[in-house]
């Protein structure tokens, strides 16, 4: 019985310091949603930065597979800095705003595939807010 609640005592404290060292800061936001990006989470190898950004919808969305609710999304991506590339790597979707609630669905790539930044939306505003940040926050 005590090594049962020891591990949860471990998990508790590590699901603890993973909530406190998140850092959302809001990006862009409209009618429709709220975009923030974690700034504790991005981390940079050479010219590849990686984040997680999340989407709080003002309404519910659906799946692409099953057509299940949703209310928001975590995206990790990879970012291209000097070629102004992204690739999303791995997708959460969850019941409630703020990334929680019930997690929907969760689905990862194989193999990282990198895109032009798309000019004028959303992820053109993530990418340049990830970009500057590392180049602001060098070590």
């Amino acid at each position: 019985m005590k090594s049962g609640r020891a591990a949860l005592l471990a998990l508790c404290c590590v699901l603890a310091a993973n909530a406190a060292a998140a850092n959302w800061v809001k990006v862009v936001g409209s009618g429709a949603s709220q975009i923030f990006v974690d700034t504790g989470s991005i981390r940079q190898t050479g010219d590849i930065v990686s984040a997680w950004y999340r989407r709080d919808f003002n309404r519910p969305m659906l799946t692409e597979k099953k057509h299940l609710p949703y209310r928001s999304s975590r995206v990790l991506s990879y970012y291209n800095c000097a070629d102004r590339e992204v690739a999303p790597a791995q997708w959460i979707t969850y019941e409630k705003t703020g990334g929680l609630g019930k997690v929907i669905s969760n689905e990862k790539v194989i193999s990282l595939s990198y895109g032009d930044v798309p000019r004028g939306e959303a992820g053109e505003a993530i990418f340049d807010f990830v970009c500057k940040y590392v180049r602001q926050h060098k070590k």
